[in-house]
């Protein structure tokens, strides 16, 4: 196997990784039965990972991150699990506190690739002592 990885040219974060069958030519994944397949990376202007597309091709597989002005995750979004559309994508929501402690994350899903059509089913909340900041009670169920 060959594995080979690309870097954006103005801040260097990983944009490719691509693997390849020993013998398997890099311009085209279908040319004689040659394997090999390609994860890519974007990212927002502040740095941030907000999508992992591979390796089929296509956008259908693309997983994607939101984040606050804080530059915490805020929904996290799953691929088109049947890749037409038809089923949900699976999303987590995260919520932090004013200390920005995350105090509830949230699973369920939808469709939308910013999280604006999130349906939560379960959730995880966690209490925080006032004193020392530590977690003293954690709370799990369904929406």
């Amino acid at each position: 196997m060959v594995t080979s990885y690309e870097y954006g040219t103005n801040n260097l974060q990983l944009t490719a990784v691509t693997v390849r069958a020993g013998n398997a030519s890099a311009a085209s994944p279908s040319t004689s039965g040659n394997l090999w397949q390609t994860i890519s990376y974007g990212y927002d202007d502040n740095g941030n990972q907000v999508w992992v597309d591979g390796p089929l091709p296509g956008a259908e597989d693309r997983a994607y991150v939101t984040y606050d002005a804080m530059r915490r995750k805020v929904f996290e979004i799953g691929p088109d699990p049947d890749g037409s559309g038809e089923r949900p994508r699976v999303v987590v929501k995260h919520s932090y506190d004013a200390d920005g402690r995350e105090y509830l994350t949230q699973s369920g899903s939808g469709n939308a690739v910013d999280g604006s059509d999130f349906a939560p089913a379960t959730f995880k909340r966690t209490s925080y002592d006032p004193t020392t900041g530590l977690a003293i009670k954690i709370e799990e169920g369904g929406a």
